[in-house]
């Protein structure tokens, strides 16, 4: 065999990868694999599609939103960490975040921002 057959392979192998990784994910674009509204891994799903099948919010009516509720993660450590990194990951009916310095756990209601637990 010369090299270039066995290169032939190893390239088509890449450009399948790469290509599929550009197709939206099935279980993503369909709203299956995880119940409807959740964001249950940093990017949305197993494959960080970051893509939500959800369609109340739009161009339309983007403008119109307010504040339903605010949630205060300073406080979650040794001193205030005004610098707050999160991403909030949903779950059923419970957001689940970080907080503070040392990455508190905490368990959010979504509805109301109500601290229901938390675990440093």
């Amino acid at each position: 065999m010369t090299e270039r057959t066995l290169l032939r392979p190893a390239l088509l192998a890449t450009a399948l990868a790469a290509a599929s990784a550009l197709l939206p994910h099935p279980a993503s674009a369909q709203g299956k694999g995880t119940e409807k509204g959740e964001w249950r891994y940093w990017g949305g799903d197993e494959r960080s599609s970051r893509y939500s099948p959800l369609d109340q919010i739009n161009a339309q009516n983007a403008g119109r939103l307010e504040v339903a509720w605010r949630w205060y993660a300073a406080n979650y450590g040794p001193e205030p960490d005004f610098i707050y990194r999160g991403t909030p990951i949903k779950v059923g009916d419970r957001l689940y975040n970080v907080a503070g310095q040392r990455r508190t756990v905490v368990s959010l209601d979504p509805a109301t921002g109500e601290t229901l637990w938390m675990w440093r």
